[in-house]
């Protein structure tokens, strides 16, 4: 007997239902096609209520205290005047400060100074090459 109610619900899962039939869908798409008249003489019998109207002059005076307006946010962006730099950009500019310590590198005699500035620009392309490496891995993994 578990064999024969384990079949019946497989054949139970196989079988779907059509919940509506073309006629309904057609009866319906029907009922909501108006006609431009019928649209008219709906809109002649919405009336706008007594306080309806000021409640919209006092809703756009809102808005207009909460939000900016256009000009307003156009001349904050031009105030901020952001300069974006890319990886690479970075990663020149750091080798410009590299380079300035070259001699001092290469005699072999660098000052206390000189170290803690070697160590800030090593720190820096550290903190820049890890973001590369983690790049570069998750384009790996297929991300």
């Amino acid at each position: 007997m578990d064999d024969d109610e384990n079949k019946e619900e497989i054949d139970d899962k196989k079988k779907s239902l059509s919940l509506h039939s073309d006629a309904v869908l057609h009866d319906i798409s029907n009922d909501l096609v108006l006609s431009i008249d019928e649209l008219k003489e709906r809109l002649k019998k919405i009336k706008i209520q007594p306080g309806e109207e000021e409640d919209t002059i006092e809703h756009q005076e809102d808005v207009k205290k909460t939000f900016k307006s256009y000009d307003e946010i156009k001349e904050d962006f031009k105030e901020l005047e952001m300069n974006i730099t890319t990886d690479s950009e970075i990663l020149l500019d750091i080798f410009k400060k590299f380079s300035v310590y070259n001699k001092a590198l290469s005699s072999g005699s660098l000052i206390r100074s000189e170290v803690d500035g070697i160590s800030q620009i090593l720190g820096e392309l550290e903190f820049l090459l890890h973001q590369i490496d983690n790049a570069q891995l998750f384009a790996d993994l297929g991300g």
